[in-house]
Order: structure tokens, then C-alpha cells, then sequence
């Protein structure tokens, strides 16, 4: 019993290297299925747009996403940066320049 303390200490310190050992692993993993997906550009029109808002009191996080069609009528959702989300309009039609779930550019067509 006296070695008890100890034991819960040891497992819980293990237990949090790891969880840290898993995250680090994931967050590898996601960028190399990132960089190794192909850099697209597609005509897209823009089917919609949402934001998601999320925090509490001393401090809050908005997530912005945009919605595209393609010509052969797929959709996809993309997280995009709050420039691009601020010159999106649904209806816009153009060339979507995206890799993964990352959009590089949406340059309208006029």
C-alpha cells in the first residue's frame, strides 16, 4: 500500500505521454494527407455560406465555410479564411483553387 501513490502517479504521467503521443501522431498524419492531395482548380458556383461561432465569455472563435457546387453536380464544403468568406456571394460562379479541404482562391467570374 505504500507504493500506491506512486503507482497512480506513474500511470497517470504515462497515460498523458500518451495521449501527447497520439496527438502528435494524428497532426502528422493530416498534414501529410494534406500536402501529398493535389492542388485543384475546378469551376465552382457558390451554394451557400455559414459561420460557426464558438467561445464564452472572455473569448470567442468564428470558423467560416462555404459551400460549392461543381458542373457534375457534386457538392463539397470547405472551411475557408474570413477574407475569402467576406468576398463570397451564393450565386458567385468562378474557378475554386483548392488541395484537400483547404481553399486556396475563389477568383469570380465576371
Amino acid at each position: 500500500m505504500e507504493n500506491l501513490p506512486f503507482i497512480i502517479i506513474a500511470v497517470a504521467g504515462l497515460l498523458v505521454i500518451g495521449i501527447f503521443i497520439v496527438i502528435v501522431v494524428s497532426s502528422i498524419a493530416n498534414f501529410i494527407r494534406y500536402a501529398s492531395s493535389p492542388r485543384l482548380a475546378r469551376e465552382a458556383r457558390v451554394i451557400g455560406k455559414r459561420l460557426y461561432v464558438s467561445g464564452g465569455k472572455n473569448s470567442t472563435s468564428t470558423y467560416y465555410y462555404a459551400t460549392f457546387e461543381f458542373p457534375d453536380g457534386s457538392r463539397e464544403e470547405f472551411g475557408v479564411g474570413s477574407k475569402i468568406y467576406g468576398m463570397l456571394a451564393e450565386g458567385d460562379i468562378g474557378t475554386l483553387d483548392s488541395q484537400g479541404t483547404y481553399v486556396h482562391n475563389f477568383n469570380r467570374r465576371f
